[in-house]
């Protein structure tokens, strides 16, 4: 009975400090990407290929940590960069999601263009994107059920009412689940009540097109067109995805501190051996 007791002392202990984690940062994500100096996996263990040869700006101004640095995408004709992460089946996600990225733009959009700042697309193979729209430079969240774009079909078309400004850095994310999704801006959730979203479309997306594009960093899958202005020209940072929809107070805590804090998954499993521990002494 005195050991039971310190074993379920021990549990209580573990349980009872999850939630002050929780606190501090989201669970870790299914896969994330530091951006300093590569495009290497912090979680998840997916890399990246670099495309165009990208570079990295040192110390970024997001958060102050050592090693900290933000990948730079330079476009010319004769030169286009981005991400291709691939179609690993941890990224094969069609319901509960949340992408998170901080930005920066160098020049926005041409008018009436999008620029992808992340994205599972393709032409035909639509799943989700999140981007920077028109010269205006608007935020644009665009999912789609069916693989297409088309109004009268499965879609969501979310754009800011507010223009993200060229050379500062922004927070955006976004998050679906079941027919609901949210888009926020530096912590922010947006929304038609309040005046800050534009749902230009808003159809039944009960979950996202299973799309065999890659994740891609900068740009969509294919149909790029550097004269059309199709690459994203700017900067990024600290880019996660979780296969769950986060709340408004973890994506608020992800804006204010660094993924690089995200404790990692085998965190509680070291506090209940240390509980575990503890419990076999007093035997």
């Amino acid at each position: 009975m005195k050991g039971q007791t310190y074993l379920l002392a021990s549990i209580v202990c573990v349980l009872s400090f999850a939630p002050a984690m929780g606190d501090t940062m989201p669970v870790n994500s299914t896969a994330s990407w530091l951006l300093d100096g590569d495009v290497n996996g912090q979680y998840g263990g997916i890399d990246g290929t670099a495309g165009g040869g990208p570079t990295y700006g040192t110390t970024s101004p997001v958060f102050s940590y050592t090693g900290n640095e933000y990948l730079q995408l330079r476009q010319s004709s004769s030169n286009q960069q981005y991400v291709d992460f691939g179609n690993p089946t941890a990224l094969q996600i069609t319901n509960n999601l949340t992408v998170s990225l901080w930005m920066k733009t160098d020049t926005q959009p041409l008018s009436g263009k999008t620029q992808f700042l992340a994205c599972k697309y393709g032409n035909g193979t639509r799943s989700w994107g999140v981007a920077t729209y028109d010269d205006t430079g608007v935020v644009r969240l665009m999912l789609s059920d069916y693989g297409g774009f088309d109004s009268s079909n499965g879609i969501k078309d979310y754009r800011s009412t507010a223009s993200v400004t060229n050379g500062q850095w922004n927070h955006i994310a976004f998050t679906f689940a079941d027919n609901v999704a949210k888009l926020y801006l530096n912590g922010v959730e947006l929304t038609t009540g309040a005046g800050t979203l534009n749902a230009v479309t808003d159809n039944t997306v009960d979950t996202l097109y299973s799309s065999a594009e890659p994740v891609m960093l900068g740009t969509r899958a294919d149909l790029r067109d550097y004269s059309k202005g199709d690459y994203y020209d700017g900067n990024l940072d600290e880019v996660a995805i979780w296969n769950s929809a986060l709340s408004a107070d973890e994506v608020a805590r992800l804006y204010n501190n660094s993924i690089s804090t995200i404790p990692e998954p085998a965190t509680l499993s070291l506090l209940a051996l240390g509980g575990l521990g503890v419990w076999l002494r007093k035997k």
